[in-house]
């Protein structure tokens, strides 16, 4: 039986995927904590998963995006987007790896992340793979890579294998 951590960003489509396979490990035998947003603690804890919170810091109601975010929206879509972006996983970021780091110490056998969690970056970066307990990266989103053979993430735009329509995604890419 094995102790896991899953650090979930506290954003509904983050959250609601990785508890599922909390619940497959809790149905395994395993001993499962999420840590994320005080918001999720009740659907965590009735997934039968033990909750610790995130510092205030970290911590974000999804259903009040603006209170956390002054000034979503201001500027073009893509201002709009990289605000977004960076108030939501980035800045979190040093409150999130302390909450990690903190509840590393309590004894864990390994740590399931939310990919979009970036709290996990700083040990993944500085602790050495051999000395560092296992650590997985799971994402509840679409794979967003560029191809010739595809228009870029997000845009809506339909495929199509012409030479022309490959052109058009090189071009847009």
């Amino acid at each position: 039986m094995a102790d896991v951590l899953i650090p979930l960003t506290p954003i509904y489509g983050h959250v609601v995927p990785l508890l599922a396979i909390g619940r497959g490990l809790v149905a395994r035998g395993h001993r499962v904590t999420v840590l994320t947003g005080r918001k999720y603690a009740p659907t965590v804890r009735s997934s039968g998963i033990r909750f610790r919170p995130l510092p205030r810091a970290a911590d974000f109601d999804d259903d009040d995006l603006d209170g956390w975010l002054p000034g979503r929206g201001r500027g073009g879509r893509l201002a709009a987007g990289r605000h977004d972006i960076l108030g939501l996983f980035l800045a979190p970021l040093p409150a999130q790896h302390a909450a990690l780091a903190a509840e590393l110490r309590s004894g864990y056998d390994g740590v399931l992340s939310d990919a979009a969690y970036l709290g996990v970056l700083p040990t993944l970066l500085t602790v050495p793979a051999a000395e560092r307990m296992p650590i997985f990266g799971v994402s509840a989103t679409p794979l967003s890579l560029t191809s010739v053979d595809t228009a870029p993430f997000g845009s809506g735009i339909r495929p199509g294998d012409s030479a022309l329509m490959r052109l058009r995604n090189r071009h847009m890419n």
